[in-house]
């Protein structure tokens, strides 16, 4: 289903629009042109049987939040809810299952009849920009004091609140930092332990987040990422995690 529970929000899909209409507040759209976005936005997924219900249960959700759901989308929620809309999938599951939905939607429209009482703020563009630069050479700090080197391959700002540096860690390990030799050599660290093929140690690390790590990962130079050098990946790490694999390969490698 994409469902975590039996509430409104707990689903993929509302949580998706969401997002997305609290982006356009942060823009500094009104409720109402964020409701008109986010409609237009989802114009296909408001014809589909099963998105459809969940796209104006989270209209309804967000104008509700911020003062008062509009009489228009209050109808549509009512009629849905009062047709079955959208709970086909809720009733091939269990017939507890749907009674538990039915409760909780129930009281959802229940509650969004009134306009809140306590509305949130409007949410603000919260601005946080990549922490390093491409090429910037990365002295790391492990837990047990010694030290690793990474290297920024790219630096991300596409979306503002979520600036991010893509890091390749270089197959380096000592009890003092790195030098420049070891970022001259872009030898990239390789995962071969427990269940690794080969993969390399490249991630993309988000700006939010990196405060407590301001004292163990330092930029110590500049460097140029090659052609040849990773330029994406798939995977997304906290910066906790910058490092700790350098320490599993090398018990790997004392214990084969």
């Amino acid at each position: 289903m994409g469902t975590w529970g039996f509430g409104v929000e707990d689903d993929d899909f509302v949580a998706d629009v969401v997002g997305v209409f609290k982006d356009q507040l942060k823009q500094g759209a009104s409720v109402g042109a964020a409701t008109e976005s986010v409609l237009s936005s989802y114009a296909n997924s408001a014809a589909d049987a099963d998105d459809g219900p969940l796209l104006w249960l989270a209209v309804a959700h967000c104008q509700w939040t911020y003062g008062t759901v509009a009489p228009a989308v209050l109808e549509r929620v009512v009629r849905d809810i009062e047709t079955g809309a959208g709970l086909d999938r809720w009733a091939g599951e269990s017939p507890a299952v749907l009674q538990k939905r039915r409760q909780r939607l129930a009281s959802f429209v229940e509650k969004i009849q009134r306009p809140n009482p306590k509305p949130s703020p409007i949410p603000k563009l919260v601005v946080r920009k990549p922490i390093f630069q491409r090429g910037d050479c990365l002295s790391v700090q492990m837990d047990d004091g010694t030290y690793t080197a990474a290297i920024v391959l790219a630096s991300d700002h596409s979306r503002p609140e979520y600036g991010m540096n893509l890091i390749g860690v270089v197959d380096f390990a000592s009890s003092a930092p790195p030098g420049e030799k070891v970022f001259r050599r872009h030898k990239w660290l390789r995962l071969t332990h427990h269940s690794w093929a080969g993969d390399l140690d490249v991630c993309w690390y988000l700006a939010h987040g990196f405060r407590p790590y301001t004292s163990r990962i330092t930029a110590v130079g500049q460097t140029k990422p090659g052609r040849r050098d990773p330029s994406d990946s798939r995977t997304f790490c906290n910066w906790s995690h910058l490092g700790k694999q350098v320490a599993l390969q090398r018990e790997w490698d004392s214990s084969t």
